[in-house]
C-alpha cells in the first residue's frame, strides 16, 4: 500500500495522533486508509482500509 495524500490529521488531547489517507494497493486500486501514530515517534498502525 501507498500513501498518495493526506486527508486529515487530527488528535484529542492524550490521545493517538490520527491520519486519514488516500492509499493505492499492489493491484492499483483507489482506496483511504485511517492510520494512527502513538506520539512523534511511536509505531504506525492501520486502523481502517475502504478500498
Amino acid at each position: 500500500m501507498h500513501v498518495r495524500s493526506v486527508r486529515e490529521v487530527w488528535q484529542a488531547p492524550g490521545e493517538v495522533r490520527l491520519y486519514r489517507v488516500d492509499v493505492t494497493d499492489r493491484e492499483g486500486r483507489l482506496g483511504i486508509a485511517e492510520i494512527a501514530q502513538d506520539g512523534l515517534s511511536g509505531p504506525w498502525r492501520l486502523r481502517h482500509l475502504w478500498l
